[in-house]
């Protein structure tokens, strides 16, 4: 699992994780923390919340890009970039917390 781990972190830019590394990451926390039913539904709910900022900001962020693209490209993206960035939107929209589950808390 670790030599995973490294060859996932030497494929992705310095300061960046992979998807394999986040991974890693939260399932090695998870079971070392040996968590309950109780503190993890708490941490989900936590991370569900923090998609709603993420969520928002880069969705805006994204939108602001594309309404500045002079052509079909958007600088800085290449074709394979963008539609990462926006599975990872869809993604994050399909599991954020949904608005009635914010007024409730």
């Amino acid at each position: 699992m670790v030599s995973r781990a490294l060859n996932a972190y030497s494929e992705v830019p310095h300061g960046h994780l992979s998807r394999v590394s986040c991974r890693i990451q939260v399932q090695t926390f998870l079971r070392r923390g040996n968590m309950n039913e109780e503190k993890q539904q708490k941490f989900t709910a936590k991370v569900r919340r923090g998609l709603v900022w993420i969520h928002t900001v880069a969705a805006a962020e994204l939108a602001k890009k594309k309404a500045e693209a002079t052509g079909v490209r958007i600088e800085g993206f290449t074709a394979s970039e963008l539609a990462d960035v926006e599975s990872a939107l869809t993604w994050i929209a399909q599991n954020k917390e949904s608005p009635s589950a914010e007024a409730a808390s």
